[in-house]
């Protein structure tokens, strides 16, 4: 309503200015143009004018800073989430991976309503169960994305549950989740694929030259864009 009012007061301002510059035409708010030519109602449209530029400037730093008390409440209650995931177990994992995909259909760029998912849309979509706010996106994108905000793991002691995995393997991109690890130095990880379609569970050998990166999931690919509005806003956690 207050940018309503406040575009009605500019185009009349800009109207009686054009007609004191001596422009011929005619305008269509004639009645209120013969008004203004009183000094006293034109000082009054002025001191209106402003109270609505003050309280559009007002209503602006109150929405703004009302934007940020909200991102704030989001972040902290995708921290406690992600708090919560790095507490789940590789069985729980597992469990969770066989209940919501033991019969699903692998297919690329699957549809959650029908039951198909490809390997990214079911990371996606477990790691949305589990109250992340990840974000959809292609194995590259994804693969670059970690590059970005997370850490290659370096060693095979380091490899830990729930960590992604991006494989690139006859020139396709895959990812899987980890769900732990072998005493023979095999990395155990869950995922959507064409060749078991369902629930997929593999083993890679930690090295192998397949691997492109074993990533943790990082508090800041668990925002997902939200991330952004922390940066802009400045919000900590």
């Amino acid at each position: 309503m207050n940018k309503i009012l406040f575009q009605c007061y500019i185009g009349v301002l800009i109207n009686y200015i054009f007609s004191k510059l001596g422009k011929g035409k005619k305008i269509m708010f004639q009645k209120i143009k013969d008004l203004l030519k009183n000094r006293l109602i034109l000082m009054i449209a002025a001191s209106v004018f402003g109270f609505f530029i003050i309280t559009y400037i007002i209503n602006f730093a109150f929405h703004e800073s009302l934007s940020k008390s909200e991102v704030s409440k989001q972040v902290n209650y995708y921290y406690y989430t992600w708090a919560d995931f790095n507490r789940v177990s590789g069985k729980d994992l597992h469990d969770l991976w066989n209940k919501k995909y033991h019969d699903a259909i692998y297919e690329w760029n699957g549809n959650a309503k029908y039951n198909t998912y490809d390997c990214t849309s079911s990371i996606y979509s477990v790691l949305r169960d589990l109250k992340s706010n990840f974000q959809l996106m292609s194995v590259d994108d994804l693969y670059n994305r970690l590059m970005q905000v997370s850490s290659k793991r370096t060693s095979y002691s380091d490899v830990k549950t729930r960590d992604l995995i991006i494989i690139y393997i006859k020139e396709r991109w895959h990812v899987g989740i980890v769900e732990g690890k072998s005493a023979n130095g095999m990395i155990n990880y869950m995922d959507m694929n064409i060749a078991s379609s369902g629930a997929g569970y593999k083993q890679v050998a930690f090295g192998s030259g397949v691997i492109k990166g074993i990533f943790p999931i990082t508090f800041e690919l668990w925002l997902g864009d939200l991330l952004k509005n922390v940066k802009d806003l400045n919000v900590s956690k």
